[in-house]
């Protein structure tokens, strides 16, 4: 069975079996307190609405990417997607029902038991169906005969550490049949014996000669990309001539766009302190009695045009022998002050992380195009910390950080605020 149809076959079973547990949940328990009339519209409206928000979660968290994601992290997608989807529709059974006004003044609320039941058997078999196709598919699915292909500015030796990366995740994927230097002559040869080519740092025009043998052959390829050619992601075709005039938009100085952001992010950073104002006092408080001195940390970051400011985090260090962090440093409790940096409008809830000084200098120095990071706010997370992880290199966290600044938008925003529920979890 090819991995396609595999993956669809996982696909309708979980939605098949997410939206029928649902289905049954809602038109057993809760469908007649919502429609009093009309129920048997108002339930096909009901179902229609979960499927819609769980596959719309679903494809925004990438639940059913199961080859290229890790079991927990699928697992982890589908609870997100399903927490949104159960808790918007059980929200309209508190707020719409047709008795509301008695539940909430003779102290009966609606019993919310078998929404519970409902998601814990929906994740339940959510897990197992997962583990199941990612069982059935490395065992049964053999991965594909890749050529690797690496570029001047690499050793061997490099392009080998690059493999292992790709296999430490993705083993059920690629199997590299040879690895040459993009100089080699006899890659044509190899292609002929792969299923699929992968280029690692290839400069332009023989990337496009190796793309263009890809394709006569119909094979897929993969190439990573360098920062001019992330930076014409920001480009748009204008047709002043009869071939396609490509114009750099410096999309991110659009000033519309700018100042609804700064409301957007000025006015949940308010909401945001209200609501976490008793763990924030909590907290400070807890630093303050126990261990004395200041609560806060200030340090002094860059930001949008290399302003700097200083940004606000609870002690990370409780006393100088500390070696582990403490365990709100591990809730990442610590960076809650950062709601007042969003609120004084020196941060964005979502762009490139707010760097050190003297680390940006050097890097700077080392590598000029990373000083634009700082064309746009500094964000409490971002593209690098929902994708990078703690041993991306300063450049691959500058490729992805660039990757959000040519494409930012507030549906990218939300996306990846999203996003980092999930990556939480790692």
């Amino acid at each position: 069975m090819g991995d396609r149809r595999l993956t669809t076959i996982a696909r309708f079973l979980l939605r098949v079996w997410n939206t029928g547990w649902f289905a049954l949940a809602w038109l057993w328990f809760y469908n007649g307190l919502v429609f009093g009339a009309f129920r048997s519209l108002g339930a096909a409206v009901s179902l229609l609405l979960f499927f819609v928000l769980y596959n719309g979660c679903c494809h925004m968290y990438k639940a059913f990417s199961f080859v290229s994601s890790e079991t927990t992290e699928v697992v982890v997608s589908h609870a997100i997607s399903l927490f949104v989807a159960d808790a918007a529709l059980l929200a309209q059974v508190i707020l719409v029902a047709d008795d509301f006004r008695v539940y909430m003044f003779s102290h009966h609320f609606v019993n919310l038991l078998p929404g519970l039941a409902l998601y814990v058997l929906q994740i339940a078999g959510t897990s197992v169906l997962v583990v199941i196709y990612k069982r059935y598919y490395i065992t049964h699915v053999p991965p594909n005969r890749t050529l690797l292909l690496y570029g001047s500015e690499r050793t061997v030796e490099e392009s080998l550490r690059f493999e292992r990366r790709l296999l430490r995740k993705y083993s059920h994927l690629f199997r590299f049949t040879a690895t040459l230097a993009d100089s080699d002559d006899g890659f044509r040869d190899e292609l002929d014996r792969c299923e699929t080519v992968v280029m690692y740092d290839v400069p332009t025009v023989k990337r496009s000669e190796i793309i263009g043998e890809c394709l006569k052959r119909n094979l897929p390829f993969y190439y990573t990309a360098g920062i001019p050619a992330i930076l014409n992601m920001g480009c748009e075709a204008k047709h002043l001539l009869d071939t396609p005039l490509m114009k750099y938009e410096y999309a991110y100085h659009n000033s519309s766009r700018r100042r609804l952001k700064a409301i957007l992010d000025r006015l949940m950073a308010a909401v945001l302190l209200v609501l976490f104002s008793p763990v924030l006092l909590i907290t400070a408080l807890w630093i303050k009695v126990k261990y004395r001195g200041p609560v806060l940390e200030k340090e002094e970051r860059y930001t949008e045009n290399g302003r700097i400011f200083r940004m606000l985090r609870f002690r990370s260090r409780l006393r100088e022998d500390d070696r582990e962090p403490w365990t709100a440093k591990r809730l990442h409790l610590d960076e809650l002050p950062q709601l007042i940096n969003i609120l004084l409008g020196d941060m964005s809830f979502v762009g490139p992380r707010p760097e050190r000084i003297d680390y940006v200098d050097a890097r700077c120095r080392e590598l000029p195009e990373f000083r634009y990071r700082m064309s746009v706010k500094g964000g409490l997370t971002g593209y690098a910390q929902v994708f990078g992880t703690a041993d991306t290199t300063p450049l691959d966290r500058l490729k992805l950080d660039l990757l959000y600044i040519e494409n930012q938008s507030l549906v990218m925003d939300i996306r990846l605020i999203m996003l980092t529920i999930r990556a939480l979890f790692r």
